[in-house]
């Protein structure tokens, strides 16, 4: 399995979670949930590699297309030691003055087997 190519995220980079459920609702406004499945939470980071060259952002670039945006990779979060497995289904590239490049792109946790 790849590995996503070493460059740190802008600083400050936030998790969000959304944790999936299934609930049934009964009269009088009662309901029951329940997790949906065993890994019941929905994790993604929005990422921002800024001020990149053009070398790297071409390398980060390549990466992302080459996974297509389903093929599972490699990539540690800030913050933790342990590299977990993810997909990026979107991604934007804009170029900067001065020949920089800024990347932006959202990773998806994934539990492939």
């Amino acid at each position: 399995m790849a590995t996503f190519p070493s460059y740190s995220p802008e600083y400050g980079t936030e998790m969000t979670t959304k944790s999936r459920i299934i609930e049934m609702k009964f009269g009088d406004g009662y309901s029951q949930r329940a997790s949906d499945g065993i890994n019941g939470s929905e994790i993604s980071f929005p990422l921002v590699f800024n001020l990149l060259s053009s070398g790297d952002a071409e390398t980060i670039l390549a990466f992302l297309e080459a996974r297509g945006g389903y093929e599972a990779f490699l990539w540690t979060p800030p913050g933790t030691s342990t590299p977990l497995k993810w997909i990026c289904r979107e991604w934007r590239y804009r170029r900067e003055p001065g020949g920089r490049a800024t990347i932006s792109a959202t990773f998806e946790r994934v539990y492939d087997l």
